[in-house]
């Protein structure tokens, strides 16, 4: 099932990492064998390292809807050796994602980590509300089970309603592999509703700003780009309940 999964690790002092030996990392740890390593399909996101006195801090999410693999004694960036000291895991199902959080009218989002899309064979840099939410809609539908799939007619009305309410930050260049940049926005954004959207679009914006922390949003998330927090939300009132079961029904 889903999970935030860091780790604290013991490195040398020269680690050098960037998204190329953050996602080869990942895929050590997430992937086997049999694995098609060049498809399409990820089962997790990654985000970079964060250094401190006493170590390195990793967080990972794990997107299927089975348990994410046992953890290893240690983890390799390139030819670096990082022993795991000690390492956390907070599981959340997607049906737990899917109906606990209150349907909310705004969620705003903190990007950590150069965010783009690949749109058109270019790359768009901007927190665009329509690229933001399929990246998250097609990475939930992609590993969720069947009976809290989102529906296309509930993709729709979400799409036609969301729109960007504000936004504060800036586009960066940041290493990609050891000699290659890649531009991505890093800086907080808000999503929002309109009073007159579908009540079922609301519970579906509170799932996926929930889903964005495990996701991420955008491209290469599993080489640490789109690494998001939730910051925080509005929340929608209404007469109607909230369903008990999925965010939209096939």
């Amino acid at each position: 099932m889903p999970a935030l999964i860091e780790f604290f690790l013991d490195h040398p002092p020269d680690l050098d990492t960037y998204p190329a030996r953050l996602h080869g990392a990942a895929c050590a740890l997430f992937e086997t064998a049999d694995t098609d390593h060049e498809g399409p399909v990820k089962h997790f996101s990654a985000t970079p390292l964060v250094f401190t006195p006493h170590g390195a801090r990793w967080r990972l999410g794990w997107l299927d809807a089975g348990p994410p693999p046992a953890v290893p004694p240690a983890v390799r960036f390139g030819a670096a050796v990082c022993a795991i000291v000690e390492h956390r895991v907070g599981l959340r199902s997607y049906h737990e994602l899917a109906t606990v959080a209150d349907p909310v009218r705004s969620v705003e989002l903190r990007v950590g980590s150069p965010m783009y899309f690949s749109r058109n064979g270019r790359d768009h840099p901007l927190p665009d509300p329509v690229l933001v939410a399929r990246s998250l809609v097609t990475r939930w539908n992609r590993h969720a089970p069947d009976e809290v799939q989102i529906a296309d007619e509930t993709v729709r009305d979400l799409l036609q309603h969301l729109y960007l309410s504000d936004f504060e930050g800036r586009t960066v260049r940041a290493r990609a592999t050891y000699s290659s940049q890649q531009t991505g926005f890093v800086g907080t954004f808000t999503l929002a509703l309109p009073a007159t959207a579908p009540p079922e679009t609301y519970h579906v914006l509170a799932a996926l700003a929930r889903y964005a922390e495990i996701a991420g949003i955008g491209a290469q998330t599993t080489h640490g780009y789109g690494a998001c927090t939730l910051a925080g939300a509005t929340r929608h009132t209404s007469n109607r309940k909230k369903p008990t079961s999925r965010p939209g029904r096939r």
